[in-house]
């Protein structure tokens, strides 16, 4: 069982004129969100939050500038990971036209921020998206009750606050499951990126429990849920149909004022075995909370098909 609180939402928007996509819209809608929430909550709008002495009660800082929180979480993390996560319909679209829908998925890993944010993306809306500014208006706001079982109502229409969600039973662990890396997956081994050929199961599921036990220590109720060290052996059993490939993607980084390139591994990848059955859960939960870096933009995004 996971020591969080996750709420998943599916958001959508629709534009008042046809507008272009950047390659991948993580960023954009990141950045819109963010700016309406500074705007509907901040009360010092010129001032950083860093330092600001409300900066540990702050809807728009607990969200986009997480503070680090004690001595052991600041010598932890040189970056405190954010507690949402975007995901967005795939195949990406670069265009769209007028009057089009425009969904993607949010899951959040705070109580009580989800009405800052129906505010924040209004007021968003208002404000328009791009250099051009265009408005859009947000459409519906619809929470998963459970997450992972695909049923959505209205957020305001679920007759209860944002309590512990009742996850639905993880899937028995099967014989072999075909692993889709649908967004690039960014991980660090040894100071470097790597590679599709250098990552293996154990690289991956690693990479998956470092960070849901890192969210746990953030944004858990209490310690992180106590798990052994990641040990699979590589063999021709373990993994089958391997295709993977690095993609190149970049974005333009308003706070740095440069390009950045946020390349990583896609393809799929069929794994089976014992090796895997105590992960199982870990991998099944990660699909909605991704690995690697840059998940608040969408990057490690997977989903896991089991295979008969």
């Amino acid at each position: 069982m996971l020591d969080l609180r996750m709420t998943r939402l599916r958001v959508r928007w629709r534009f008042a004129e046809a507008i272009r996509l950047p390659a991948y819209p993580g960023s954009l809608v990141r950045g819109l969100i963010g700016h309406g929430l500074k705007r509907a909550v901040c009360l010092f709008r010129a001032r950083p939050c860093q330092g600001c002495p409300l900066e540990r009660d702050c809807t728009y800082a607990r969200l986009f500038q997480p503070p680090a929180g004690d001595e052991d979480a600041r010598r932890r993390f040189s970056h405190t990971p954010p507690p949402y996560v975007l995901e967005f319909e795939l195949p990406l679209v670069e265009r769209l036209e007028r009057g089009a829908v425009f969904q993607f998925h949010l899951t959040l890993l705070l109580e009580n921020v989800l009405p800052y944010l129906v505010v924040a993306m209004e007021q968003a809306g208002r404000i328009g998206a791009g250099r051009r500014r265009i408005p859009f208006e947000v459409i519906s706001v619809e929470r998963e009750q459970p997450p992972g079982s695909e049923q959505w109502l209205p957020w305001r229409e679920q007759g209860r606050a944002m309590s512990d969600p009742v996850y639905d039973p993880v899937p028995p662990v099967p014989e072999r499951v075909k692993l889709h890396l649908q967004t690039p997956l960014r991980l660090k081994r040894h100071g470097r990126l790597v590679r599709p050929e250098q990552l293996d199961p154990a690289t991956f599921v690693g990479a998956v429990n470092g960070r849901i036990r890192d969210l746990e220590w953030l944004y858990g109720r209490g310690e992180p849920v106590p798990r052994p060290r990641v040990h699979l052996p590589i063999d021709g059993d373990t993994e089958h149909d391997r295709w993977l490939n690095w993609r190149d993607w970049s974005r333009y980084s308003n706070r740095q004022g440069t390009r950045m390139k946020l390349g990583g591994i896609v393809g799929h990848w069929t794994l089976s075995g014992p090796p895997l059955a105590p992960w199982w859960p870990l991998l099944w939960w990660g699909q909605w909370l991704h690995a690697g870096k840059q998940t608040s933009m969408g990057l490690g995004q997977y989903r896991l098909e089991v295979l008969a």
